[in-house]
């Protein structure tokens, strides 16, 4: 493999990269809504309701990640299919 290609990725490596907080890593609105696949907006509404985590800092709504993970495994239902607990592939019930 060239250099470039090495020094491609470790550039893109450290713009993707942010530091904890006080151990704690947040994602920021762009982040979050890719991941949740929700727009922007919705994560807007979410706070307004109280329904999601978040702290402002320096005029940036940030989102606490282990917050975000509790709020979604807290949440997780295992689907139904034709009236029945559907087994979720790599889990035991």
């Amino acid at each position: 493999m060239c250099v470039e290609y090495h020094i491609c990725i470790l550039l893109a490596n450290f713009f993707l990269y942010s530091p904890p907080l006080d151990g704690e890593r947040y994602l920021t609105d762009k982040e979050l809504s890719e991941f949740l696949k929700l727009s922007r907006r919705t994560l807007q509404e979410y706070r307004k309701q109280g329904i999601l985590p978040y702290i402002i800092l320096c005029g940036k709504t940030l989102y606490p990640e282990s917050e975000i993970q509790a709020l979604l495994t807290g949440n997780y239902r295992k689907p139904i299919i034709d009236g029945t607990v559907s087994q979720v592939e790599g889990t035991a019930s």
